[in-house]
């Protein structure tokens, strides 16, 4: 529901005529305002600049006032939703909010608890941006004379309290940064109204953060060290730049126009209103409170070249304010790119602040929110590509320097970030025809060493190669470029040198291919081939046929070789031959298991020039059931970590399996609850022996919600016995894929763990540092990356992780700690 009324908020913003005045006149008489122009009006306030933005306000305020009786739940509703998705405009919206509460109080006392329900409805459901968002709505009413500062102060006062005592780290920071967020736009009336109480308040946010633990942020920030950039934990951010606004008095440098002063009069005829309580619901599963977050920013004031236009210094709580700001348009927007990048771009400061630089520092913070971006990745890609098309004079050059910046500090930067670089530069690059100054980038690496920045520009030319052709991107690099990689050909497993034997098998395979041969057929191709058996033989015929029967591991090996060959031409082609060998390979590997890892080398192998062709394709067979995640995480980790290292392929292929494996124990997870609950409501249908309604008070909530008709069953006890079964059937196989998925995780861990101290210890013998090390920085940042990706998995078992290797001698500080830190993110 919350979705859909975003969506109709943004619709009228996306279909607007830019016209805002609300003093139109139409031929046959004076304006008349039904429910929709009202709501098109409050929703689009703000949005132009044809018109005095206060003589606006003032004239809508009185368009409410004046249909209150008519449209009050429209209006009410409206203003409800403009606070929740437009957070942005609040300072624009307490005006008329306060107008409409100095002639009917009433009303905007009804507008109030709906805040306040909001928020607490929002915690509920885990929504806590938009309860964040209605919060500072109800903070910044106490500027026009319509919430009571002492109501306020109990309101932050409880928070802060419970954000004390709380055991939940997430739920206690929570707690102290909605506190936070309501200082800069109520710090001032606060401090005015209750010194005394404010003090304390004050005094009580500073106590908690001298006491908070962040050191587990670190794992967060995206590079390992504060050399390249200013990396915050975003709590302490906004701490010191409230306690810089604190020192000026909670005056800010301009950056909040005071649209109420200009109705002060008025306002302050206004009655003021008490505030309901707000409830905090504990954190579960499915509501978990936000992470911590690292604050990115890279540009100065140095960076800015128009003189118009300023950026404020990173502890200056404007710089917070236009962050948000911007943050707050793009999650309103995030399903529309073109209208986002429209709004962010004509953002109301854009004449006096350097909107293009903090919408770039905005996008880029996002991407690299670790452990995972709030949003799907594609999307921040897509955003600097319009903004790149919508103002092709300014965007390009301030993100051509954030790209700059950011790839000077690269080596130092985590693998995990690194990546996600790789995904969106070449998707950019593929939107502007592969154009960059490349050469700058290449003079700046050694071509005979390994390095991340090497890294990035190898894996960066190949994605490109894979959105465009070989030749394409060869001449848009420097002649003779050692970083270009081979055309994507099939090498062939076998060729002239071949011995008869194999190459007679060979050509078997060869010809039964082309022949089209059915899966069931070439099954009797790959049996073991038996001696004649002598027909006085005391041997059982059944043991005879089971022996013929018996697959021949080589020959499978080669067939599935020839079959690569044969359908080399594209991937539609290896897709179809898939297809219909499918049933030769389930055969196969159920009594061979083995040679999925002979169908993984072979892929390897054949592909080797072709890394998108190996995770496709390796990819299609995992989702037809032929490979599984155990046999490709044993493939991945047989090969020496040091050498995979920078050879990201192998770490997709090793992501993305997991990754489907846990969403199908998810989808396990789901049938199985569903039917659980649709059990235990016609048991308890069936143990009701009055056969009256269930006694639904003591029920859980997946039980309520379940969707079988109990009465419509013909019988439900046979129904009941055959689904019990069904039940311990789905259990049984949930169990074993967990316990699959368990295995694979502990596999990885103890071979980064074990390559990582050896690594540890070589270097420490001679006399080197780990974080000077290349192939060290590389495996430590696969196995951060690998920990991140997998948290939820990781926590499950980091107590035997840390019981079984953490507690060694043999593990060193660094990575002790880092392993402690990741798992207490999550």
């Amino acid at each position: 529901m919350n979705a859909n009324r975003k969506r109709n908020i943004n619709q009228i913003e996306s279909n607007h005529d830019d016209s805002m005045d609300t003093d139109e006149k139409r031929r046959n008489g004076p304006e008349i305002y039904d429910a929709p122009k009202i709501v098109r009006l409050l929703v689009l306030l703000g949005n132009s600049t044809n018109a005095a933005l206060e003589q606006n306000i003032e004239k809508l305020a009185s368009i409410c006032v004046t249909n209150i009786e008519d449209y009050r739940f429209q209006i009410l509703d409206t203003l409800a939703e403009c606070a929740t998705y437009t957070p942005y405009k609040h300072t624009i919206y307490s005006p008329i909010i306060g107008l409409l509460n100095a002639k009917v109080p009433e009303v905007t006392k009804e507008l109030l608890d709906d805040y306040v329900l909001r928020i607490n409805n929002y915690l509920n459901e885990g929504e806590f941006q938009y309860a964040l968002n209605v919060l500072t709505m109800v903070a910044e009413l106490i500027n026009v004379h319509v919430v009571d500062p002492a109501a306020l102060m109990a309101t932050l006062e409880a928070l802060v309290e419970a954000g004390s005592a709380s055991d939940d780290k997430r739920q206690a920071d929570f707690c102290i940064f909605a506190v936070m967020n309501c200082l800069p736009v109520a710090g001032l009336e606060l401090s005015d109204s209750l010194p005394t109480q404010f003090h304390g308040l004050m005094s009580k946010i500073d106590q908690f953060m001298a006491s908070r633990d962040n050191k587990f942020t670190d794992c967060l920030k995206i590079w390992k060290s504060n050399a390249k950039a200013i990396q915050k934990e975003k709590l302490e951010s906004l701490w010191d730049q409230v306690k810089n606004l604190e020192k000026r008095e909670w005056i800010d440098e301009g950056f909040t126009k005071q649209y109420f002063a200009t109705f002060k009069t008025v306002l302050d005829e206004g009655q003021m209103h008490s505030l309901n309580p707000l409830s905090l619901p504990e954190s579960t599963t499915d509501r978990v409170y936000p992470p911590p977050q690292i604050v990115f920013r890279i540009f100065e004031a140095a960076h800015i070249v128009e003189e118009a236009q300023t950026l404020p210094p990173s502890e200056s709580i404007d710089r917070y304010l236009l962050e948000q700001a911007l943050t707050g348009i793009l999650h309103q927007h995030q399903y529309d790119r073109k209208a986002c990048a429209d709004a962010m771009l004509n953002y109301v400061k854009k004449d006096t602040h350097s909107i293009n630089h903090i919408i770039v520092e905005v996008i880029f913070g996002l991407l690299l929110t670790l452990p995972d971006a709030p949003h799907i990745h594609i999307l921040y890609g897509s955003l600097f590509i319009e903004c790149c098309k919508l103002q092709p004079s300014k965007v390009p050059q301030v993100l051509a320097l954030a790209a700059e910046l950011i790839f000077r500090g690269m080596d130092s930067m985590q693998m995990i970030c690194v990546d996600r670089l790789i995904e969106w530069f070449s998707y950019h690059l593929s939107n502007f025809q592969y154009r960059w100054t490349w050469s700058d980038w290449i003079d700046q690496i050694d071509p005979e060493t390994h390095s991340i920045k090497k890294y990035f520009l190898e894996e960066v030319i190949r994605k490109c190669v894979t959105y465009a052709y070989h030749e394409k991107i060869s001449q848009m690099l420097p002649d003779k470029c050692s970083l270009m990689p081979a055309e994507a050909t099939f090498s062939s497993t076998f060729d002239s040198e071949t011995d008869g034997e194999l190459m007679e098998l060979v050509n078997n395979f060869d010809n039964l291919i082309i022949r089209k041969t059915d899966a069931d057929a070439m099954l009797k191709n790959l049996y073991v081939a038996t001696p004649e058996v002598d027909a006085d033989s005391d041997q059982p015929m059944e043991e005879i046929e089971e022996v013929k029967r018996a697959y021949d591991r080589h020959k499978f090996e080669v067939f599935f070789c020839v079959l690569l060959d044969k359908a080399k031409s594209s991937f539609t082609h290896n897709f179809a031959a898939f297809n219909r060998y499918l049933p030769t390979f389930l055969n196969v590997i159920e009594e061979l298991p083995i040679c999925r890892m002979d169908i993984i080398k072979a892929i390897f192998i054949g592909w080797k020039n072709a890394p998108q062709y190996i995770i496709l394709l390796i990819d299609k067979l995992f989702k037809m059931k032929v490979l599984d995640t155990t046999t490709i995480i044993e493939f991945i980790f047989e090969n020496d970590l040091e050498y995979i290292g920078d050879k990201k392929h192998f770490h997709d292929i090793l992501f993305k399996a997991i990754q489907r494996h846990v969403t199908f124990i998810k989808g396990l997870t789901g049938e199985y609850e569903r039917l659980k609950s649709k059990i235990e409501k016609v048991q308890a249908k069936l143990e009701n022996n009055e056969g009256g309604d269930i006694d639904f008070r003591n029920a859980s909530i997946e039980m309520i919600e379940s969707d079988i008709d109990v009465n419509s069953l013909e019988n439900p006890e046979m129904w009941l016995s055959e689904s019990n079964a069904i039940s311990i059937e789905q259990k049984t196989s949930l169990e074993a894929h967990t316990l699959v998925l368990e295995k694979a995780i502990n596999h990885a861990i103890e071979k980064n763990f074990v390559k990582l101290i050896t690594l540890h210890e070589s270097q420490d013998s001679s006399n080197e540092f780990a974080t000077q090390n290349v192939s060290y920085d590389f495996v430590f940042g696969r196995f951060k990356q690998f920990v991140i990706l997998n948290l939820d998995s990781v926590k499950v078992l980091s107590p035997n992780i840390i019981e079984k290797y953490l507690k060694s001698d043999s593990v060193y500080d660094d990575l002790r700690t880092t392993f402690l830190n990741l798992i207490a993110v999550n």
